[in-house]
C-alpha cells in the first residue's frame, strides 16, 4: 500500500475469494493496526426476529359499519402505555393502552376474528422479507381455435387461462438496528381483490383486480415494542338467492317464487408486528462486537 499512511506502508493484503478472507503481512505493529482497523469495517450484520400477527376482525358482527375496529374502544387512542405503538395509514403515530390488545383478544375468544397468520422471520439489517396471504384465481379464459392442415376440416380447441394470485402480501424492511436497541424499518402491505366476472362469449371471461399498495413510511420502534397496523378494510357484497325448484327458474313469474337477499360483509385486517434484536454474541447485549477466528487469534498471538 503505497499511498497509505506510513504506519501501514509497505504491509501486504491477500485475499482469498474463495473463503471470503484476507491475509496481513507485515510488521507485528502493522499488522496490529490494520486489524483494529478491519474489526471496526467488518462488523456483523446485526439481527432482528420479527414477529407477525395478522388478524381478521369481522366489524359486520361488532355494528362497526361507519369506522375501523382501531377507533371504536371508547378512548382507546387517548391512554398512554409503554411498549405499545400503533399506526393507523393516515402517518398519525399514537400510543395506546393495553385495552386495545384486550379487546382484540376478545374478538378473537367470541368468534369475532380470527388469527390468519402468526409467523417469526428473521431478518438482517438492510435486508427485506415479505409474508404473502394469497390465493391463486383464473384472471382470464380465452378460446383458440386452430385448423389442422391448409385442406383439412378438423379445428382444435385450444383454452388458455390465466393465473394470478390475489390477497394481502406485507413487505418488511429493516433499514437500521442502532446500539441503543432501537429498530429502524418499513411495511409495506398489497391488499388485491377479485371483481365480478366479465363475460366476452363463447364462454371467455376476464376478472378484473383491484389493487391497494399502502405504506407506512420509515418507523423507529424499541426492542419488543409491538407496532400495530390498522385501516386495511375490505366491503364483499354476497347475494344469496332462495327458490322453489323449477319454478323459480321460469320467465317472468319466476320471481314470485324466488327470493335474493344481499348481504355486505366489513373485514379489517390489523397487523401486530413486534421486533426482537437478536443476541448472537455471549460478549455483547446485542451482538455487535467481532469475535476473531481462529486464524486471526492466531497471527495476533492471542492463543499463545
Amino acid at each position: 500500500y503505497q499511498d497509505s499512511p506510513p504506519l501501514l506502508r509497505g504491509l501486504q493484503v491477500i485475499g482469498d475469494a474463495r473463503t471470503s478472507s484476507i491475509t496481513l503481512v507485515g510488521t507485528p505493529r502493522q499488522v496490529e493496526v490494520a486489524t483494529s482497523q478491519l474489526v471496526q469495517l467488518d462488523l456483523r450484520r446485526r439481527q432482528v426476529a420479527v414477529n407477525l400477527r395478522v388478524i381478521d376482525v369481522n366489524l359486520s358482527a361488532m355494528d362497526q359499519f361507519d369506522t375501523s375496529f382501531s377507533f371504536g374502544i371508547d378512548d382507546t387512542f387517548v391512554n398512554q402505555d409503554n411498549g405499545l405503538l400503533t399506526l393507523a395509514f393516515n402517518n398519525n403515530p399514537l400510543s395506546v393502552a393495553r385495552n386495545f390488545l384486550a379487546a382484540l383478544q376478545a374478538t378473537v375468544v367470541n368468534g369475532n376474528s380470527k388469527i390468519i397468520t402468526d409467523p417469526t422471520l428473521v431478518v438482517q439489517e438492510g435486508q427485506s422479507a415479505s409474508v404473502n396471504l394469497v390465493e391463486e384465481i383464473v384472471n382470464s379464459s380465452t378460446t383458440n381455435l386452430t385448423t389442422l392442415g391448409d385442406n383439412s376440416n378438423t379445428v382444435v380447441q385450444e383454452r388458455e387461462v390465466e393465473l394470478v394470485d390475489v390477497g394481502l402480501t406485507l413487505a418488511i424492511n429493516i433499514d437500521r438496528i442502532d446500539d441503543n436497541g432501537f429498530v429502524s424499518l418499513s411495511v409495506a402491505p398489497t391488499i388485491s381483490s377479485p371483481g365480478p366476472q366479465i363475460n366476452l362469449g363463447s364462454n371467455d371471461f376476464v376478472t378484473p383486480i383491484s389493487r391497494r399498495a399502502l405504506s407506512s413510511g420509515q418507523i423507529r420502534v424499541r426492542d419488543g415494542q409491538t407496532l400495530i397496523l390498522s385501516g386495511i378494510i375490505q366491503d364483499t357484497d354476497i347475494t344469496t338467492v332462495n327458490k322453489v325448484p323449477i319454478l323459480g327458474d321460469l320467465p317472468i313469474i319466476g320471481a314470485l317464487f324466488r327470493d335474493t337477499d344481499t348481504t355486505n360483509e366489513r373485514q379489517e385486517l390489523i397487523v401486530l408486528l413486534t421486533p426482537q434484536i437478536l443476541d448472537d454474541s455471549d460478549e455483547s447485549i446485542y451482538g455487535y462486537s467481532y469475535t476473531p477466528g481462529e486464524d486471526v487469534r492466531e497471527l495476533l498471538g492471542e492463543d499463545e
